[in-house]
């Protein structure tokens, strides 16, 4: 969620400071709905996040919920800024700039402690286990 909120906070800062048509890019409707989209899948991550630690914290089992966790966060994490660097237009997906540098992250975070499709895995199973018989 940090590299997902960072990239939202750089390039409304950014569309905040560019001009388009004699008005700052940010007050475009269209560029606000996007980043009001962003900003609503970070907080649903965030919000699962602290689920998973309430779940930790009790002493529950937590593998399913971390695994959503990670699956959902990452996700988003990707999506986020990968439109963050669609909005940054063509300077976005320079390698040295910030929002190349976190779409690079949040691809690696997808992989890294178990890929997005182990996590489906993990999930799936928690799932099956609620609604299969017991044998």
């Amino acid at each position: 969620m940090g590299v997902a909120q960072h990239a939202v906070d750089s390039v409304s800062e950014y569309l905040g400071q560019r001009e388009s048509f004699g008005k700052p890019i940010l007050t475009n409707q269209g560029v606000q709905w996007q980043l009001a989209e962003m900003a609503t899948k970070i907080e649903a991550a965030r919000c699962l996040l602290y689920k998973t630690a309430a779940v930790m914290d009790s002493g529950e089992p937590v593998a399913l919920t971390a695994a959503m966790n990670k699956l959902f966060a990452t996700d988003v994490a990707m999506d986020v800024t990968v439109k963050c660097a669609q909005l940054f237009g063509a300077e976005g997906f320079m390698k040295d700039a910030p929002i190349g540098q976190a779409m690079a992250v949040a691809k690696m975070l997808q992989i890294v402690d178990g890929t997005s499709e182990i996590q489906k895995i993990v999930v799936g199973r928690g799932i099956a286990r609620q609604y299969l018989p017991r044998r």
